[in-house]
């Protein structure tokens, strides 16, 4: 029988996992992966759609000028 080593991507930023399976992204702690899946789960690092998002922000902020609209830029809020 042969193992079966998977593949993900990973935020550790914000601790997020991302669930080809389910289209999603889920919480999970670098312990976590660690006693959940040990060592068939091999992550990369990735970008998730918070880090996106403060990007963006930032980004609209340093740069104003380019997006002149009645809006105003709001950051995320982050946990």
């Amino acid at each position: 029988m042969f193992a079966r080593r998977l593949t993900g991507k990973y935020c550790s930023q914000h601790n997020l996992l991302w669930l080809a399976s389910l289209q999603e992204w889920l919480p999970f702690s670098a312990e976590r992966l660690l006693h959940t899946f040990g060592d068939s789960m091999c992550v990369r690092e990735s970008v998730c759609p918070r880090c996106v998002a403060t990007a963006k922000a930032v980004f609209q902020m340093q740069y104003r000028h380019f997006y002149q609209s009645s809006v105003p830029v709001q950051m995320p809020q982050l946990q």
